[in-house]
């Protein structure tokens, strides 16, 4: 159990998959929008961004009121980054002002990272989406990333290509995309 409770209290001091973002993020030059599971890793993430990063949250602790004020600096170009848990996945229309959206976790369900795409993938979007999912190199990730892949596959299959086919890649693609 002390081992164990090192290890946590390792990972709380570095989250590597915070900090990619965070660089990732800050070459951008770009508005970007990051989907994250968990208020805890949004927390994360609002703390390991660069000094000086204008941040708008939108997370189920937020009023209604607090989430159209979160959502307006986003659209009005105040803040940059938008970081969001799932209550931002859905009946958002971003595709005005983004076009990069960054997953930091992966979902259990394929079509969850569809909804986070088609924030910005919409009508009235006149560039390319951009979509960036952040995985870590760990067993238990790949493991996930590899089910993931999967269902989106047998999705796929059920569905045809019109159901999800921009969405889900083929399965060369997703093998080349392991690591």
């Amino acid at each position: 159990l002390r081992r164990l409770r090192g290890l946590a209290e390792t990972a709380e001091r570095y989250e590597s998959k915070v900090s990619h973002v965070a660089s990732l993020v800050a070459r951008a030059r770009e508005p970007v929008i990051v989907f994250t599971e968990f208020r805890h890793s949004l927390e994360a993430l609002r703390r390991g961004l660069q000094v000086g990063s204008t941040v708008a949250e939108l997370h189920g602790g937020l009023t209604p009121l607090e989430r159209r004020q979160q959502l307006a600096r986003f659209l009005d170009g105040t803040a940059t980054i938008l970081l969001a848990t799932d209550v931002g996945g859905q009946g958002l229309n971003l595709q005005e002002r983004a076009r990069w959206v960054v997953s930091l976790e992966l979902p259990w369900n394929p079509f969850k990272l569809e909804q986070r795409c088609g924030r910005v993938d919409r009508i009235g979007q006149s560039r390319s989406v951009h979509f960036s999912l952040v995985v870590a190199r760990h067993p238990f990730e790949e493991g996930i990333l590899s089910r993931l892949a999967r269902r989106a596959l047998i999705a796929r299959r059920a569905l045809g290509d019109d159901g999800i086919g921009r969405a889900v890649p083929d399965s060369m693609a997703v093998g080349a995309a392991l690591f």
